[in-house]
């Protein structure tokens, strides 16, 4: 049965329609691009804005759409830290990783809040799973090559929390060194919050644990051993705090705690990284310059072998 003229002719128009629709979208998205680079602050907000709202509902084409435009303009190539920051606020609201491309580039910004901004999307799109699996193996790889050399404390927060949600290898090795390069920060100031190294110690030992050893499949050496390295480095620096009596009592509950977290994670590693080797009894007692002591020991002992942690791990930079 052929379709009667009046159905041709309302299915002509839907698609009329649609192509309008999709044309007046690239237009749409072609002009507010082009503000993105105005001198005036309103008009570099409303761009964003209105490149955003273009993308409410998830329209994965305008999304791409939007994400060439804004790599064709070169926008992080300005020399406005404004129409950056824009760029990659757009960028990180763009669905399904659309924007991953430039948010990489914002991560090596000059600028903290560009970079913080690049981070933290990062972070928001690994607790989404997207993008796609294969484009985080070169997001991680980004990720752990610029926490290596970031110095900002709530870029490297943002950084590391990424890697614990993005729970691949890559990233639990990755977020296993940089929880333990951050422990030179903790030692240096005992007053900075400690809430995401605390998740990264559970969600490493529930990976080990659950998703690992409980499913019959041995964990890797390599990941061990950094875990080792980790949990071991936080029992030195936790109790070399609390050993110096001078802690006021909220830092001195969350340095206990972090220590807590530490020997955990290090005493089931350990176990399964050197079975049949002797590993030392938990600490529980409070006496904290003993136990101070007795961390000195541990660490004297798992620096030799048969274990050989690397002693320029544990080495102190510096104590307040």
């Amino acid at each position: 049965m052929r379709p009667r003229p009046s159905t041709i002719g309302a299915f002509v128009v839907a698609l009329c329609l649609l192509q309008g629709a999709v044309y007046a979208q690239d237009g749409d998205v072609a002009q507010l691009v082009g503000k993105l680079q105005s001198d005036r602050n309103q008009d570099v907000e409303e761009a964003r804005d209105g490149l955003i709202a273009l993308v409410k509902d998830g329209d994965i084409l305008i999304a791409r759409r939007i994400a060439r435009e804004l790599e064709s303009a070169e926008l992080l190539q300005s020399t406005s830290t404004l129409t950056r920051l824009n760029t990659i606020l757009v960028a990180g609201a763009l669905p399904q990783g659309a924007g991953a491309d430039l948010l990489l580039i914002g991560l090596q910004d000059e600028n903290d809040g560009v970079r913080y901004t690049a981070a933290k999307s990062f972070a928001t799109l690994a607790t989404q799973n997207s993008p796609a699996p294969a484009d985080w193996d070169r997001i991680t790889a980004a990720i752990i090559d610029r926490s290596a050399s970031e110095q900002n404390d709530h870029i490297q927060r943002w950084l590391l929390q990424a890697l614990i949600d993005i729970n691949s290898p890559a990233s639990r090795l990755g977020a296993a060194d940089l929880l333990t390069r951050r422990a030179a920060r903790h030692e240096a100031d005992p007053t900075l919050p400690l809430n995401i190294e605390a998740e990264t110690f559970k969600r490493l030992l529930r990976t080990l644990h659950v998703d690992m050893v409980q499913k019959g499949i041995k964990p890797p050496d390599d990941l061990l051993e950094k875990c080792a390295i980790a949990g071991l480095r936080y029992m030195q620096v936790a109790a070399a705090h609390l050993a110096s009596g001078q802690l006021p009592e909220a830092a001195r509950s969350q340095h206990a705690t972090i220590f807590n977290f530490g020997q955990s994670v290090f005493q089931y590693v350990a176990r399964q990284r050197w079975p049949g080797q002797t590993i030392p009894p938990e600490i529980k007692a409070e006496d904290w310059p003993r136990n101070h002591e007795r961390v000195t020991e541990m660490v004297q002992q798992f620096t030799q072998p048969p274990f050989a942690l690397p002693a320029e791990a544990f080495e102190v930079r510096r104590l307040n």
